[in-house]
């Protein structure tokens, strides 16, 4: 029986872990957030996902929770890294997780072992920055890169039927990396020419995109901060990606403008309006808020002094109206964030009745015509 070790717990992590689990692979699954690991331990999720709830029910104590890297590494034959990669506040990559979680499993490396970083990276990160710290242990390792897949709600694709793509330091990595994901995924392993290949990869490119009130999560908001700087490092100006950042980074406030104007038309001042906001999380019907537009439209609404009301059904830890009907009784105007499902099937017919004066539909999701017959002034991003 093969023994990974997974560091990171979270929205990648945390499934593969399962998915290693059901596999019949021993799993040590790493973390420092304590009330995490006992949460796993009990066979209990830590994130809304109906999917990993039933799973870890089943696989309860089959994944080894742990905050000691070193020791769930030295037990293993794979570790493989999946902890966050942020931007800070300038928007500069933030590298700081995964160099820590790297030089945690130091210890615990021997000859032999297998790392694969799946965490988001810019090219040249595993060998300049990764390789480095793993040299230290003075052992003999296979190390290179296989970008997480997750798209967090996706029904039709997981983490057991995603295409990955792997590259190595060397040939004989990507060939033992190639042969542990080929094990444990139902889909295409392709094994890339070099690591920086890897790196540069990204997935979900090939959609549909729609104009709304920003976008959010951990890759679009993030991933291209990760390019701009790797690019500046060989003097090259990324312009386009500069620019889709600046016009994403916008639309909080252009969301907040347009529902300024709307007020305005009957006389009402967004100072003192009572602003209600529908979801705080950053796509449908999870509870993932990370890099959510709601925050920055919140923080700009409360800069213009207006009094802000939020309600998000997956989100209740940072909703301060306990339900979607509370809410309505404490505003007088809603800016849809979210598409949950939840407010699709939203009567409208109460929005009428609570006073509610306008709406500014983030999403394009709700029917302006039947909002619009009840006499409310309706304004959607990417359309009247």
């Amino acid at each position: 029986m093969k023994t990974v070790c997974i560091m990171g717990l979270g929205y990648v992590g945390l499934p593969l872990a399962c998915l290693c689990a059901e596999r019949g692979l021993k799993v040590y699954g790493v973390d420092i957030d304590k009330r995490k690991l006992g949460l796993i331990a009990q066979g209990k999720s830590p994130i809304e996902d109906l999917r990993l709830s039933e799973q870890l029910k089943v696989l309860k104590g089959k994944i080894l929770t742990t905050a000691d890297a070193a020791e769930a590494a030295g037990k293993s034959e794979i570790v493989i890294v999946c902890v966050p990669t942020p931007v800070d506040k300038g928007h500069a990559p933030d590298l700081k997780p995964l160099i820590g979680a790297c030089e945690s499993v130091v210890p615990g490396l021997h000859d032999g072992i297998v790392v694969v970083i799946e965490s988001t990276i810019f090219p040249g990160t595993v060998e300049e920055i990764v390789l480095p710290i793993l040299k230290k242990s003075g052992k003999g390792l296979y190390l290179g890169h296989c970008p997480e897949r997750i798209d967090p709600g996706n029904r039709k694709y997981t983490v057991r039927n995603l295409p990955r793509v792997v590259g190595g330091i060397d040939k004989e990595s990507a060939e033992k990396i190639a042969g542990f994901y080929r094990s444990i995924v139902e889909a295409d392993i392709v094994e890339l020419s070099s690591v920086k290949a890897a790196e540069a990869s990204k997935p979900f490119g090939f959609l549909p995109h729609y104009p709304g009130a920003g976008v959010g999560g951990h890759c679009i908001a993030v991933d291209p901060y990760y390019l701009i700087s790797k690019a500046k490092e060989h003097g090259f100006v990324h312009e386009f990606l500069i620019l889709a950042r600046k016009i994403n980074e916008g639309m909080p406030l252009y969301t907040v403008n347009l529902l300024e104007g709307q007020l305005r038309k009957i006389g009402i001042s967004l100072r003192n309006a009572r602003v209600g906001i529908l979801g705080v999380a950053y796509k449908a019907n999870v509870d993932d808020t990370r890099e959510s537009p709601a925050w920055e439209i919140i923080h700009i609404l409360k800069e213009k002094g207006a009094v802000v009301e939020v309600f998000d059904p997956h989100v209740p830890q940072e909703s301060t109206a306990a339900s979607f009907d509370r809410l309505l009784e404490k505003v007088e105007c809603l800016v849809l964030v979210t598409d949950h499902a939840d407010f699709k099937a939203m009567d409208y017919n109460i929005l009428q009745e609570r006073g509610i004066k306008a709406i500014v539909d983030g999403r394009n999701c709700l029917d302006k015509e039947r909002i619009k017959a009840l006499g409310i002034l309706y304004h959607g991003i990417g359309r009247e």
